[in-house]
């Protein structure tokens, strides 16, 4: 077996849970954390090693390369794999257009149209080199620490759609991801993505509805056993509806949220209650534990957000995602200076849809 050079950047659940899995199957895995975040992965530098537990098996996984260096960290690397919170997506554009190198391929699990606000965030700053930008519809594990230097993967999906930008690259990008993740699957491109990740759908809705619940749980909350009622799921799947209808303005057929979730074997089949209320992974995950949990702090200025940019780009109206918006920022108390993604950010908010769709599958500027 050839063994290939992956790059890991992140220290949260996910890119724990992919150094961990990676690092088993053999491939030379470095993995990059902020030295100021040091705290998050101090018994894994310590230890130099991760517990693994779950549903690929238990092992104590030797983790050789840990560095805050990023020049180190991605220098030479056959691939680079961000894993984390989508809102950090800027702050890993502004270290990283300067320390790419030709022909790199990087990897953002999950984008949430991070390829397009990273690419157009680098290439302002004096990206210089051709580099391909992929990015996933979901984060491929639903996985939690369990200690200082364990994780718990509780679901790694069978299968999970990814885009790559630009798509005439995708043939290329995709066999190189499935050496690492052979769920990878095709889509056509980082629009389908970006629409694709439930978690802008799924989360902010259903946990503003249950704001008191959470508050009041003082940290005992299970959003997805106790919190997705039938009413709330409903409610979730119209906001949905505005979703899909985005994708077909964008010429993309996008699968629902339901089906999406049994695709990711994350439920049975059923409408939204249904698959939620049968999900062996989601039901035990305990949280949000707070208000101001990822789950509205993420997918409100990233996802939704977005999401809500393009729609106004292309005049359709998507009342329940702009609600959704306005009262999740008042009830999480979100800056203004917070970072939000749009198409602004992106840099194609003057195209209309057909210099876009040419712009995400050849990137010509």
């Amino acid at each position: 077996m050839i063994t290939e050079k992956v790059t890991i950047l992140g220290g949260g659940n996910g890119a724990i849970a992919a150094a961990a899995d990676l690092s088993l199957a053999g491939n030379d895995v470095t993995l990059f954390e902020f030295e100021n975040f040091a705290d998050n992965i101090s018994e894994i530098i310590n230890r130099q090693e991760i517990e693994l537990s779950g549903c690929i098996g238990k092992s104590t996984v030797p983790i050789m390369k840990i560095t805050h260096d990023i020049s180190v960290a991605v220098k030479d690397a056959d691939i680079i794999f961000l894993i984390i919170p989508s809102m950090f997506h800027h702050i890993y554009a502004d270290i990283l257009f300067d320390q790419l190198s030709d022909g790199q391929h990087l990897v953002i699990f999950p984008g949430t149209f991070g390829a397009l606000d990273m690419y157009n965030r680098m290439r302002s700053k004096g990206l210089s080199v051709d580099i391909t930008i992929s990015e996933s519809d979901a984060l491929p594990y639903a996985a939690r620490r369990q200690g200082e230097n364990k994780i718990h993967i509780f679901n790694k999906l069978p299968a999970f759609g990814v885009g790559t930008f630009p798509s005439v690259r995708t043939n290329e990008a995709i066999a190189q991801i499935r050496k690492y993740f052979p769920a990878a699957i095709p889509l056509k491109n980082v629009l389908e993505s970006g629409l694709n990740n439930a978690n802008p759908a799924l989360h902010p809705l259903g946990v503003l509805l249950n704001v008191g619940r959470i508050e009041y749980s003082k940290g005992n909350f299970y959003y997805y056993e106790e919190g997705f009622t039938n009413s709330v799921a409903h409610t979730v799947e119209t906001l949905d509806k505005e979703r899909l209808a985005l994708g077909k303005i964008l010429n993309l057929d996008l699968p629902d949220l339901a089906t999406g979730l049994q695709d990711a074997n994350y439920g049975p089949k059923g409408d939204l209650w249904e698959t939620i209320n049968g999900s062996r992974a989601l039901t035990p995950i305990l949280g949000p534990t707070f208000v101001g949990n990822r789950y509205l702090t993420e997918d409100i200025p990233i996802g939704l957000n977005m999401w809500a940019s393009l729609a106004k780009q292309f005049n359709l109206k998507t009342p329940l995602i702009d609600s959704t918006i306005t009262i999740g920022e008042v009830v999480c108390k979100l800056e203004s200076s917070v970072y939000r993604r749009s198409n602004i950010s992106c840099g194609i908010d003057k195209m209309s849809i057909a210099e876009l769709n040419d712009y995400v599958t050849n990137r010509n500027l």
